[in-house]
């Protein structure tokens, strides 16, 4: 047996939509970096610390913008540089050869 019937009242709900997806972007020239995190050959740096005890990554279109970001990096502990790629086909930025490139002028 129903003793009483229920009782609605209008309310005006908020919501959040995303109306522009994240993106990311070098961390030295900021230029867009497409698909991230799943882009092809990209080039992450990652630096350790002990004293703040965590770990930065940092990511970089080029071999070019990683070697200009490198003299403002500091940690006490150490530096894991990105992966080689002797098969990428993005016209050499990320390539191991640029890579070498860019060591030998040093």
């Amino acid at each position: 047996m129903k003793i009483k019937d229920a009782v609605y009242e209008e309310v005006m709900v908020e919501q959040r939509r995303e109306v522009s997806p994240e993106q990311y972007g070098c961390d030295e020239c900021k230029i867009l970096i497409s698909n991230f995190p799943n882009e092809d050959n990209r080039l992450e740096l990652t630096i350790f610390h002990n004293v703040k005890d965590n770990v930065e990554y940092l990511h970089f279109c080029s071999w070019d913008c990683l070697f200009k970001y490198m003299p403002k990096v500091e940690t006490d502990d150490f530096v894991s540089l990105p992966f080689l790629y002797f098969d990428s086909t993005d016209n050499g930025l990320r390539s191991a050869k640029r890579f070498i490139e860019l060591i030998s002028k040093l």
